[in-house]
């Protein structure tokens, strides 16, 4: 079952352009692996347009308990990013599926960097600490640079 699925809540703020504002949430489904969504007072495709690209925010207590070892992705922005010699790698600002795992998206400076979300060579997340401690394999944090 599709995690969307067991999900129920009965509003979401929206944040469009730096402003949050609520929405009452009629109705949910999944289509593929997207969770549609319609909002009363969102009556047409013209209304919905002007809410792409909006972020969603639930209320914590509605999300789904994740198995050991999972974690959603704002958990995960943030976290600072260490190798395990204690170098500073930077710091996570985004999630990217790439396929068969996805990749933190870590920033330093002006160079980013891909690191695959692997148990082996992401070895410590703590998202209550906002750390994650990587042991890449050689080369790749010259060759993943953005």
């Amino acid at each position: 079952m599709h995690p969307w699925k067991r999900l129920f809540f009965s509003w979401v703020f929206l944040e469009i352009k730096g402003t949050g504002k609520e929405f009452t949430v009629e109705s949910s489904r999944t289509h593929l692996s997207f969770l549609i969504l319609k909002f009363e007072g969102i009556d047409s495709i013209a209304q919905a347009s002007e809410l792409v690209g909006a972020k969603i925010l639930v209320p914590q207590e509605c999300l789904q308990e994740l198995e050991d070892d999972s974690f959603y992705a704002y958990q995960l922005v943030g976290c600072v990013v260490w190798r395990e010699d204690g170098r500073l790698v930077g710091e996570v600002t985004d999630i990217l599926s790439a396929g068969a795992n996805e990749c933190l998206v870590v920033g330093k400076g002006k160079k980013e960097r891909l690191i695959p979300l692997t148990k082996e060579i992401c070895r410590t997340i703590d998202p209550d600490k906002k750390t994650i401690v990587i042991d890449p394999p050689d080369g790749l944090l010259e060759i993943d640079e953005i």
